[in-house]
């Protein structure tokens, strides 16, 4: 079952400032999905898109087959559990006393409470003012708030900023369990990309209000090899042949002093597709373990400025 679909989605500021262009997704039952794109890419403003917080120029969102809008926001936003980057709380009630607020406003059993600060870690400190605690453990009480009345779809928008490695396993711990056990759907905004390769099924990249790709994690992790190869004159000939033959399905982008570059799997030994030059050119590489942030930095070079000389 489809959870979440975006169609040709467009938001604008100005006739001339676009913030997001032509933004198409869909996001299955139980699928953990993550966003990813720099800062200022547009992914804060497509999470509120999502919630109806803000309309689209045009396009649609569709939660469940419903379409987000005025009329349906109401019915749609108890299906959806939300954490926006920080959490928001009332510091001066306790940790026990913020979660039972939300478990009342969506009309839920008190026990859910206590059900998701025992998710997150918070059982040592249900009595705590939430101004008392640590940022990570804000952190941990924003993502307990959000999941308090057991909802199908769960928004994050960054939420393991300003956690210790404790914090994060136990955000770790929380995504999979639910997904497990109670099938949710993940749409998870962040710029973390360890933490993508770690729990992602499917991925977007955006990109200047663009998605650039759409994809499935584990097959690109197995449809590339990584190398890199010094940035000095006497490679720059194959350099430049491999970033010239049209024949290769490749990709490239520039770190420091090196360039590195992914090349097919499929292509590594291929004869029909690998001419003098790059055979030069991978002689004169290391191959290094390929990774998504590769890919990530690949594919936000692209077609961007790339110095080569």
């Amino acid at each position: 079952m489809e959870k979440i679909r975006l169609d040709a989605l467009e938001y604008n500021i100005s006739p001339t400032k676009s913030i997001l262009a032509n933004v198409s997704l869909h996001i299955n039952e139980g699928q953990i999905f993550y966003l990813v794109g720099p800062n200022g890419a547009g992914k804060t403003t497509l999470i509120k898109l999502l919630l109806g917080l803000i309309g689209p120029n045009n396009g649609t969102v569709s939660i469940n087959g419903i379409e987000m809008n005025p009329q349906n926001r109401k019915k749609l936003i108890p299906l959806m559990g939300v954490f926006i980057e920080q959490a928001a709380f009332y510091g001066h009630l306790s940790v026990l006393e913020n979660l039972s607020l939300h478990a009342r406003y969506f009309k839920v059993p008190k026990h859910y409470a206590i059900e998701a600060a025992q998710l997150l870690g918070l059982s040592g400190e249900l009595d705590k003012k939430a101004a008392k605690l640590s940022m990570g453990m804000k952190q941990r009480l924003g993502l307990a708030m959000a999941i308090v009345h057991k909802p199908e779809i769960i928004i994050f928008d960054e939420p393991t900023n300003g956690m210790d490695p404790q914090g994060v396993i136990a955000f770790r711990n929380l995504v999979q369990e639910l997904n497990d056990a109670k099938k949710c759907t993940f749409f998870i905004a962040t710029h973390i990309l360890g933490e993508v390769e770690k729990m992602a099924d499917t991925i977007a990249i955006l990109k200047e209000g663009e998605i650039i790709d759409f994809f499935d994690k584990e097959q690109v992790l197995k449809k590339y090899m990584a190398f890199e190869i010094d940035k000095s004159p006497e490679n720059q000939e194959e350099i430049n042949t491999y970033y010239h033959d049209a024949s290769i399905d490749g990709l490239y982008y520039q770190e420091g002093k090196l360039i590195r570059f992914l090349l097919p799997v499929e292509e590594r030994d291929s004869a029909a597709k690998i001419d003098m030059g790059l055979k030069s050119l991978l002689s004169k590489s290391a191959q290094v373990p390929f990774s998504l942030e590769h890919y990530y930095l690949a594919k936000q070079a692209q077609n961007g400025r790339i110095n080569t000389n």
